[in-house]
């Protein structure tokens, strides 16, 4: 059994309450399973954080996943991918890390990587790692659908970055 960290249990409570199912339905069990529903809110009907790209096309947002702690200061991270992003390459593609701390996750991000490879889409799947290397801080993987790899175009590849303190 894997230890959850705080943001990813809280999602896995939240997706397993959202998404009980009913198999013996019948209309008064429904409108009082409803009812309790709506009786323990768990989640605002409004956001309380979020990003926005800063460059148009990058299709930031199209991948995001709760971190875990990559910078092991206690408080649980976020990454995001943006696949289209430009830094030196054509739609190679970016990965971000917004760090959280005792006020919430930060504005900016606090880590950024891209891949070098044109059109790799280097971001399109963000996850969790847990701690791959066992140094007690949170890593992260990212993916890369059609990155090139020794003069192969598409072969696509997943990198595996290792958090550590500040980031």
């Amino acid at each position: 059994m894997t230890q959850k960290t705080g943001l990813s249990l809280i999602c896995t409570l939240v997706v397993s309450l959202l998404l009980a199912g009913q198999p013996a339905w019948r209309p008064a069990t429904a409108a009082r399973a409803a009812q309790a529903l709506r009786a323990t809110t768990l989640l605002s009907a409004d956001p309380n954080w979020q990003a926005a790209g800063q460059q148009p096309g990058a299709e930031f947002g199209t991948a995001v996943a709760g971190a875990g702690d990559v910078d092991c200061d206690g408080y649980d991270d976020v990454i995001v991918g943006a696949p289209k992003y430009e830094n030196d390459t054509t739609r190679e593609g970016a990965a971000l890390i917004y760090f959280g701390s005792g006020g919430g996750l930060h504005d900016t991000p606090g880590w950024l990587a891209s891949s070098g490879s044109q059109g790799a889409a280097f971001g399109r799947a963000v996850a969790p790692a847990g701690d791959v290397n066992g140094d007690g801080c949170d890593d992260v993987m990212v993916g890369a659908p059609n990155y090139k790899y020794n003069d192969d175009y598409q072969v696509g590849a997943a990198f595996v970055y290792y958090g550590a303190p500040e980031g």
